[in-house]
């Protein structure tokens, strides 16, 4: 192998590690912090784990640069797999700042947006955040954090008492 060969599969190897990375990464964010996937930088709201008093009315998405949204589905983790229907359709024109009405939201521990998106690079990012409203409502991280912890299960080993 000559060392054009070399430096050709290298490089070839370089580009196919970036786009798994890149095109698979989901596109998450805390608090106020704005994420940056694939160039495409997001400011929601609600925030990603806010506690609002009252339920949201309005979902809002806010890119830095042009994209197409895919999807907006709004789940309540638990709950089987069914996203509410919120009305969200797919339309082919880009833009950067999304706002989706939502209908009147039950309580509950809390709720799931997941998003999609095509950037202007042609690229499809996604991403989630999520949110719970009322007096008594935790940040969903809380619920979260309960939920991996139920799956640990401790069981003595009676082979050990003698």
């Amino acid at each position: 192998m000559n060392l054009s060969s070399k430096f050709l599969a290298v490089i070839c190897s370089g580009l196919l590690v970036s786009q798994f990375f890149s095109t698979t990464a989901l596109a998450q964010h805390e608090g106020h912090a704005s994420l940056n996937n694939g160039g495409v930088h997001l400011v929601t709201l609600p925030e990603n784990d806010e506690v609002l008093a009252d339920a949201p009315t309005t979902l809002i998405l806010h890119f830095r640069s042009q994209v197409a949204l895919l999807k907006l589905a709004l789940k309540e983790p638990g709950q089987g797999k069914e996203p509410h229907d919120i009305g969200f359709r797919y339309r082919p024109e880009t833009a950067v700042h999304f706002e989706h009405s939502l209908p009147p939201l039950l309580p509950a521990n809390y709720y799931l947006v997941e998003w999609a998106a095509f950037a202007a690079n042609g690229e499809l990012v996604r991403g989630s955040f999520s949110f719970s409203f009322g007096d008594d409502a935790m940040p969903p991280s809380h619920y979260r954090a309960q939920m991996e912890h139920s799956n640990t299960i401790i069981s003595p080993d009676y082979r050990l008492i003698q």
